[in-house]
């Protein structure tokens, strides 16, 4: 069952930067599929003091974390989104041979390697950009070589340490992150622009109107016999089925979400085509939520043979309803 979702990335950058009167932009470094999601999932984390704020003061980043990280459906990895240079420049390194295994599959192998495949650019001045979790093999790039902005470098991939399939992209200056979203080096946004005035992106025009703050985001159904036993296990299936042969199984309607936030009300219903409820799920969310999954399901689903069903996900803020999806199963 395919599903195409609004792409929230292009390419811009503005041209100032705070602290250096240097000008550099940048576009996207990341081309989207057609079909699927396509957003940016963490920020850099502009206070690495208490850590986990990205530059609107929000909380879509993580301790420490030095760049934006462009995600992708698994699927879609698989079969190739292509990684661009985000601007002029010189190839420095390069890494294209390791393996594309999630975080939880590396049992410590990536120590030290943490960016897993990638390539480092250098812009002149001292800027330089990283592009990592590149898939095995894909970089096309060698060290000296000259590159211009959109050029191919590689593919999205799953090496390194992630979980999940994106591109890492991390801008320095004079060796210190930068936040492209701010132009600010790390550490100093908050305290520049404490109510996200006055900001001086690194993005272009085109890739500033692209790069948008987007809304919760529904990444996977699945209608299946077995629950999921992870969001990697949902989140790595093939499309969702049109029909299923239930027969005396059990029948299991499974979501993934993301950028879930304190208060939101997530509601997972299962019915029939009429509208008679056979399972349901409400959830209350209570904290800043990255990424999560849940199911509903029927262990008498042979009673459904014939019948189709629907499944629902609605997300909730304050009485507003963010989200709603419907798709339907044939039984069989």
């Amino acid at each position: 069952m395919k599903r195409k979702i609004m792409l929230y990335i292009a390419s811009t950058f503005c041209i100032f930067i705070s602290h250096n009167s240097n000008a550099i932009t940048f576009e996207v470094p990341i081309i989207c599929p057609e079909e699927g999601y396509c957003y940016v999932q963490n920020y850099v984390d502009v206070n690495p003091v208490n850590g986990g704020q990205d530059y609107k003061n929000l909380l879509r980043s993580y301790d420490g974390h030095r760049g934006t990280d462009f995600r992708i459906p698994y699927l879609a990895m698989l079969r190739g989104v292509a990684v661009v240079a985000a601007a002029n420049g010189k190839v420095l390194r390069v890494r294209n041979s390791m393996a594309d295994r999630s975080l939880t599959e590396l049992l410590g192998e990536n120590e030290g390697y943490e960016c897993g495949n990638g390539v480092v650019i250098d812009h002149g001045d001292g800027w330089h950009t990283q592009y990592c979790h590149m898939k095995k093999g894909s970089v096309t790039v060698k060290p000296g070589e000259t590159v211009q902005a959109g050029m191919a470098l590689g593919a999205v991939g799953l090496s390194g340490r992630t979980e999940f399939a994106h591109l890492h992209f991390q801008v320095t200056h004079n060796g210190k992150t930068v936040c492209p979203f701010s132009g600010d080096l790390q550490g100093e946004t908050l305290a520049k622009h404490p109510k996200e005035k006055h900001l001086k992106p690194l993005w272009s025009d085109n890739g500033r109107a692209a790069l948008q703050y987007v809304p919760p985001q529904l990444l996977k159904i699945d209608y299946t016999t077995e629950p999921p036993r992870s969001s990697r296990d949902l989140l790595q299936r093939s499309e969702a089925p049109d029909s299923i042969k239930a027969d005396n199984k059990a029948l299991v309607f499974a979501a993934a979400t993301a950028l879930l936030e304190e208060g939101d009300k997530l509601v997972i219903t299962l019915s029939t085509a009429e509208g008679a409820e056979l399972a349901k799920k409400e959830v209350a969310i209570k904290y800043q939520t990255a990424q999560r999954f849940d199911y509903v399901g029927r262990t008498d689903s042979a009673k459904f043979v014939g019948n189709t069903l629907e499944g629902t996900v609605e997300l909730w803020r304050n009485k507003t309803q963010l989200l709603l999806h419907k798709s339907w199963v044939k039984v069989k």
